[in-house]
């Protein structure tokens, strides 16, 4: 949430996302997560995990965004 409202406040467009993060590609150890995306002029809905560091790739999977938290509850 923080990093979403940080991107807001540098007038980027930034949702909150909830959903799965699959480890190793076995559904059977997925897990919920949150992570956020920013919307990119030309690039479009971009997803980043400000908790893992990293760019959303393949490993996440998501339920439902919005820009609340509480509008995204899966």
């Amino acid at each position: 949430m923080l990093f979403a409202a940080g991107c807001r406040c540098m007038g980027i467009p930034a949702r909150f996302v909830g959903g799965y993060e699959i480890g190793g590609g076995v559904l059977e150890h997925a897990h919920m997560h949150a992570w956020a995306e920013v919307y990119l002029e030309g690039g479009g809905w971009r997803g980043y995990d400000p908790s893992r560091g990293l760019a959303v790739a393949a490993g996440h999977v998501a339920v439902a965004a919005a820009a609340d938290p509480l509008l995204a509850a899966a």
